[in-house]
């Protein structure tokens, strides 16, 4: 859901949120049953989600709007940084 709501491809969500394609993929189909409260974490901090809504799926979506905003501040501050 969160890559629909970014409109970036997996490979760009997965690098953004400094994540492997392939554990980004486990993650969102839920494949991947326990993912470590550090994934957990990038995700949240990347896109802005809350961690209810990404583990369980409580409180409201987050919003393209959100999403997109908190990743291009992601970008902004990692360009800052470099």
């Amino acid at each position: 859901m969160l890559q629909s709501i970014s409109g970036l491809s997996l490979r760009a969500l997965s690098s953004a949120a400094r994540l492997s394609p392939s554990q980004l993929a486990l993650v969102a189909s839920g494949r991947r049953a326990n993912p470590s409260s550090a994934t957990m974490g990038a995700l949240a901090e990347l896109t802005g989600c809350t961690l209810d809504w990404l583990i369980a799926g409580r409180g409201e979506p987050p919003t393209e709007e959100i999403v997109r905003e908190s990743i291009s501040r992601t970008h902004a501050a990692r360009s800052e940084a470099a």
